[in-house]
């Protein structure tokens, strides 16, 4: 985008940082419209087109008009509070002297009193409590002005030294001794002993939930009374106590990957806004923990965050504690975590300056964020959710890159327990109640003996010969077949998150490894398994910190799911393979989550506003469709929006070959692409195109394999020597890195010479990565990547959507001319036509990443040449989409295209 000398006035209403084009001023203003109206918005905007830059300006802008009301609401609420204490005071009161009077009499009798005052007595009582509440606003605008006023000196501060102020390294004598306490020490048994477990009524569930010392003592440090003592004097303390008590309102925008997440901070930090924005960035202990005795490179992300819990919540004697963990450090960190815009990398730093935890700072920075950024499985995850605090009551969802959302929330909820995880769980709780069998509470043997029969079950169905190797079944037939279905998995759920037992057995196996090491044995009860089996497996894996019984109690935990939200895919061996390659093989139950919809509703439901933004969105359909098909209500709050693409139309040409070069027809389905004659049709269509084609030309086949058998074509028929005269020719590998190809293709286009790279439709380089410019003056789609419709998973998926559910009563209104009404259903053959659509459009929208970009896209099928598929294109491509009655004609329009552009 190029800056303006002269900005117009809509860029100063959104403090955009350039001049902005039509489609983002467009795309701000119906964000901010759709916050204000309490939407859940679904808006498309082709990559390249400036969309992370339009988010924040259109929802920042909403938040700053809005900050004056956040106060006010904040007094509003403070009075409610205020009239709820006074009112259940004096119905406590009363009933204290009759009993039987009703809560709401109770009520009614104060508000009969203030009716039979004075008028001159309410009229000054209520010019009192207007006093007040202005007087309580004008408090909570200082609060804030003193905040931003302390931030700004510290950003000044660390701008102008580089690095965070003096006293952020201060620390007292305590936090030193903590930080060198770090020592190994002898663990006792009892602390891998598990509590007395009571909670099996669910009246009494919340009177035994355990609380989490963690976030209760962050939270004390940011309230003032952990403070107390910092050494930063009274008034500071005293500001902190303040501010942690504000409610601040927040922008919580997430995306799936790391990467995605550090350019969305770069972008805030482009604008007006990344001078003052408290922005906060979550992620997870393993790319925070600053601890390099629990952080080891070598340690999965389940051990570290195994060790780090261990490590801050030991008590004396028992495991060494954290010196990273300074709960009292927690409001400084805040402080410098939002003096200037930061990612996980400045955090990072940030934590080894201060010589304290990041992941906690980061947690406690959320508080008084006004923009939290994080990934999506911190957001959607309940349990990770929760565990975090993260409230979205009130606030504002982004969803970035949210074509993904469906498949991600699938693959979140969906779980995998192979046979080698559960013959591990199987003994690891065996050993710990071997162990610990004469001090165990009578209510935790009950609840061990349970889990141990439910594994002992699922590992011997596991272990049964099965002619068909993979079937899909539903949960009902699935816990009947295995002879579980008289146990109450509602109840073991609760005990494994209220009982601490996974994390108790966890350490107890780290102790016990040493023992299993030097007796080679185990004292085990039968599995009813093969003892040669047992052992093999059991003695190389016994020990392993993650969790085989953490993924044991999220399988349980999938079970509860309703039946027709989910299915069980199973693998088993078949018979000729013998039992030992039954359990070390591939042998699994997976739980596959087939209903999005019940795991997001809650936050849409919560949260102020949603926004779902992506570059390819549509059809709009596919997605609304898996996520309001019950929720009639909040498909009301829906808005819709697509735009097109900043290019002028003659920086881009899409041609529909249905011929090659010598007349083969282009139909590169199941039945036809095998065909060597169209391979090699396809190979001397590639050689000509790239003769006219400047640059880079990237090429997407359906699927490896394809890509791999046109490859091996092409090098016997000599077409790769033809191609190479013209361009070097690099492949996506499956198994591999696409960095080191990707950064080579790169690297020879940059010296000006021209390559070709084979790519997958839906694999690595299929989305997420740009190639812009020279990287991609030209994108040859080959064929349709339609799924295997004999995927029994798909049949599962299928099925559940031609489920008879009620019909949508009103379609969602639209704010582009562009953009489709929704159907009131989608048919399992739509869904199956939009998987393919959507992963062709993902490939398509690789090239055009800015205004003065230009490339040209050829899709080689005849099917292309559908209206129902032309239909299911990016809307940004449909204006220049012409089909060629024959390689020639073809052939000429991207001569003409290029020779346009020189």
């Amino acid at each position: 985008l190029k800056q303006s000398s002269s900005v117009s006035n809509m860029a100063l209403h959104f403090s955009f940082p350039f001049e902005p084009y039509p489609i983002q001023t467009d795309f701000m203003r119906e964000l901010y419209n759709g916050i204000e109206e309490n939407k859940i918005c679904i808006f498309e905007s082709p990559t390249g087109t400036g969309k992370s830059l339009s988010i924040i300006c259109g929802a920042m802008k909403w938040l700053r008009d809005h900050e004056n009301e956040e106060i006010e609401e904040e007094s509003a609420c403070k009075k409610t509070q205020k009239e709820e204490v006074v009112l259940h005071t004096n119905a406590r009161a009363k009933r204290t002297t009759k009993k039987e009077s009703s809560s709401s009499s109770d009520i009614e009798d104060l508000r009969s009193l203030e009716d039979s005052m004075p008028a001159w007595l309410r009229n000054s009582h209520a010019k009192a409590v207007e006093n007040k509440e202005k007087e309580q606003q004008e408090k909570t605008r200082e609060v804030l002005i003193h905040q931003r006023a302390r931030l700004k000196r510290l950003r000044e501060e660390e701008l102008k030294k580089g690095q965070p102020m003096k006293r952020a390294r201060s620390m007292d004598g305590d936090t030193k001794r903590i930080a060198q306490s770090y020592q190994s020490k002898k663990q006792s048994d009892d602390q891998h002993l598990v509590s007395e477990y009571y909670s099996d009524n669910d009246e009494d569930a919340e009177a035994f939930k355990k609380d989490n010392q963690v976030l209760r003592e962050l939270d004390e440090a940011l309230k003032g009374k952990a403070t107390k003592n910092s050494g930063f004097g009274d008034d500071w303390d005293e500001q902190q106590e303040e501010e942690a008590n504000l409610k601040t309102r927040k922008i919580f925008y997430c995306s799936r990957t790391h990467s995605q997440l550090t350019q969305f901070v770069n972008e805030v930090k482009s604008t007006i806004y990344g001078r003052d924005c408290k922005l906060a960035s979550l992620g997870s202990r393993k790319n925070l923990c600053v601890n390099e005795q629990v952080n080891k490179p070598d340690s999965a992300t389940n051990q570290v965050n195994d060790k780090c819990l261990d490590m801050v919540q030991a008590k004396e004697g028992a495991t060494p504690s954290c010196g990273y963990y300074t709960p009292h450090l927690a409001p400084l960190f805040k402080d410098h975590a939002h003096a200037i815009i930061r990612d996980i990398e400045d955090l990072v730093g940030l934590g080894k300056a201060f010589h304290s935890c990041p992941y906690y700072g980061s947690r406690a920075s959320v508080v008084s964020a006004e923009l939290v950024v994080l990934p999506y499985q911190m957001l959607l995850h309940k349990p990770t959710r929760e565990s975090l605090g993260i409230d979205v009551k009130g606030n504002i969802v982004i969803i970035d890159e949210a074509h993904n959302l469906i498949d991600s929330i699938n693959q979140m909820y969906s779980v995998e327990l192979t046979a080698k995880t559960l013959a591990q769980a199987h003994a690891q709780l065996e050993q710990y109640r071997v162990k610990y069998r004469d001090r165990l509470h009578p209510s935790n043997k009950q609840y061990i003996d349970k889990i141990l029969f439910i594994t002992k079950q699922l590992l011997n169905y596991l272990h049964k010969p099965s002619d068909t190797e993979e079937i899909v079944i539903d949960m009902n037939e699935f816990l009947f077949e295995t002879k579980i279905d008289n146990m109450n998995l509602f109840r073991i759920h609760k005990y494994f998150q209220r009982s601490e037992i996974i994390k108790k057995v966890n350490g107890f196996c780290e102790d016990y490894l040493l023992e299993v090491q030097t007796n080679n044995q185990f004292k085990t009860n039968d599995l009813g398994l093969d003892a040669t089996v047992n052992f093999e497996i059991l003695a190389s894996d016994f020990a392993k910190h993650r969790p085989a019984l953490g993924t044991v109690a999220s399988f349980f935990q999938s079970l509860t799911n309703e039946a027709y939200d989910g299915v069980i895919k199973i693998r088993r061996s078949n018979p000729s393979k013998d039992k030992k390659q039954s359990l070390e093989g591939s042998n699994y139950v997976q739980f596959v989550l087939l209903n999005p919809e019940v795991h997001i509703q809650d936050v849409m439901r919560d949260c102020r506003a949603m926004l779902l933004a992506g570059g390819t969105m549509q059809p709009f359909d596919q997605l609304t469709y898996q996520l309001f098909r019950r929720d009639q209500q909040q498909l009301q709050r829906l808005k819709l929006f697509s735009c097109g693409h900043v290019i002028p139309p003659e920086n881009l040409s899409t041609i529909i070959f249905s011929a090659g070069p010598t007349g083969q027809k282009f139909t590169f389905d199941y039945q036809s692409r095998g065909n060597t004659d169209l391979i090699v049709d396809l190979g001397n269509f590639v050689a000509n195109v790239c003769t006219v084609i400047p640059d880079g030309v990237v090429i997407f086949f359906t699927s490896y394999a394809y890509q791999q058998q046109v490859q091996q074509v092409w090098e016997e028929k000599g077409i790769h020597r033809r191609i190479e005269q013209k361009k070097t020719i690099y492949h996506e590998q499956q198994n591999a890195s696409a960095e080191t190809v990707l950064n080579s293709y790169s690297l020879n286009i940059q010296q000006g010479r021209g390559c070709l790279l084979t790519c997958v439709m839906g694999g690595k380089m299929s989305e997420g990565i740009n190639f812009k410019d020279k990287m991609a003056r030209g994108v040859i789609v080959v064929g349709m990547p339609y799924p295997n419709v004999n995927d029994p998973l798909l049949k599962s998926k299928m099925q559940y959507l031609n489920k008879a559910l009620p019909p949508r009563t009103e379609a969602p209104s639209t704010t582009s001319p562009a953009t489709p009404t929704l159907k009131s259903s989608i048919s399992s053959d739509e869904y199956y036509e939009n998987l393919c659509m959507n992963t062709i459009n993902q490939s398509i929208g690789r090239s055009i990443r800015h205004a003065n970009d230009y490339a040209c896209i050829i899709l080689c099928d005849s099917r292309y040449c559908r209206p129902k598929v032309q239909q299911k294109l990016p809307k940004w491509i449909s204006g220049s989409i012409t089909s060629a009655p024959n390689f020639g004609s073809g052939y000429k329009k991207i001569v003409q295209f290029f020779k346009a552009k020189k």
